[in-house]
């Protein structure tokens, strides 16, 4: 998500892409239930003193999963939207103890080119909801690493998948929240909409279910308040993610920033 800002900026020199997707996956309540599991592993994540101790917490749980005969039951699909939400918080957490980790490059660009393979052999198919939030945080987060150009029209088909899933998905908390972040780092001429993004960050966390969704959400959202000076809602937001999660560095840190003017948003 940090490199949304940098990237957006020339999108009106390009022409608006559209995908037309034909299929549909389902996800069983079994593989809803483990997606939901490991949100919950990326949010305890937050708990950690640092950024390399998160780490070392999170790869555990990965090597965990990834041995387990739930895994290597899953289709490729599911494997990849597995491995996109593990090497997210990754390097995260990574990035936050030491941002020139070289590690940071390899993995992230090795798993794009992953999803990259799969999407060009399956372009008429439509995927589960958490490959494209997964898919779209870790393109994010790889867009420095590539090309300009390509890593426009990459985020314009972001936001094409964004607006197909939330129209088969109209309460999946965090397909508002990923779209709401391109809206709000979008300029106008090129169909960002800082009240567009506003209305998708309130969406999602109206929708929010579990404490990974509530966190972030109103984390979020209480940075739209907190810039439109509203005082009332954006405390409100702060003590809901901390509800969510108590404790954590995350929102001291961001209380920081805020007490010196600064918003999360362009941090």
């Amino acid at each position: 998500m940090r490199t949304l800002k940098k990237i957006f900026f020339p999108l009106f020199l390009i022409l608006c892409i559209s995908t037309a997707l034909n299929s549909q996956t389902k996800l069983t309540s079994e593989e809803e239930g483990l997606f939901k599991d490991i949100l919950e592993i990326r949010l305890q994540s937050r708990t950690f003193s640092d950024g390399q101790k998160a780490s070392e917490f999170i790869e555990e749980y990965y090597n965990k999963i990834k041995n387990s005969q739930q895994y290597k039951n899953l289709s490729e699909e599911l494997v990849i939207t597995v491995d996109n939400l593990f090497i997210n918080a990754n390097y995260n957490a990574l990035y936050e103890f030491n941002p020139n980790d070289p590690k940071l490059k390899t993995i992230m660009v090795d798993q794009y080119y992953i999803i990259d393979r799969f999407r060009s052999l399956h372009q008429k198919d439509t995927f589960n909801k958490y490959f494209y939030v997964s898919s779209g945080d870790l393109i994010n987060s790889t867009m420095q690493f590539l090309q300009q150009t390509h890593a426009i029209k990459l985020g314009l088909q972001e936001k094409a998948d964004y607006d197909s899933l939330l129209e088969r998905e109209p309460t999946f908390s965090f397909g508002y929240l990923n779209a709401a972040l391109w809206y709000y780092y979008a300029p106008s001429i090129g169909g960002g909409s800082k009240k567009k993004a506003r209305e998708y960050f309130i969406k999602a966390t109206v929708n929010a279910k579990t404490n990974f969704e509530k966190y972030y959400s109103n984390i979020f959202l209480s940075q739209i308040y907190y810039e439109a000076k509203d005082t009332a809602n954006y405390e409100r937001c702060l003590v809901a993610a901390e509800s969510a999660l108590p404790g954590t560095r995350y929102i001291s840190f961001i209380k920081m920033l805020n007490e010196k003017n600064i918003s999360l948003m362009y941090y």
